[in-house]
């Protein structure tokens, strides 16, 4: 199980998925990208990520690092300081959540 996955990988595997053998993976697939499509936002066929919960707290922090809300993380002092799941739930509440293959995921 991947702990990002992207939907355009998705839409990629239906078309290796055999109807008759593979029913359940289709429907799977299907319903998350029913579901997704409902909430508007970034379209199924330009991408949506879906960060797994596992993978959450570790993107977050990489986020904050990416946009430059510390810099130089690595060697900053500051990076013990943070309380890195309160910044993560605090993201979470830009985001939407679904379950795929028994697992949670985050993505907008």
């Amino acid at each position: 199980m991947s702990d990002i996955i992207d939907s355009r990988d998705l839409e990629e595997e239906l078309k290796t998925l055999d109807p008759k053998e593979d029913k359940e993976e289709i429907k799977e697939i299907l319903e998350l990208k029913k579901e997704v499509s409902s909430y508007g936002g970034d379209s199924w066929e330009h991408g949506i990520i879906f960060i797994s919960e596992y993978e959450w707290k570790d993107y977050c922090e990489n986020f904050a690092e990416d946009v430059g809300y510390i810099d130089n993380l690595d060697n900053n002092p500051l990076q013990h300081c943070v309380d890195w799941d309160q910044w993560a739930d605090n993201m979470s509440m830009d985001y939407s959540s679904v379950e795929f293959r028994g697992q949670s995921y985050y993505y907008r």
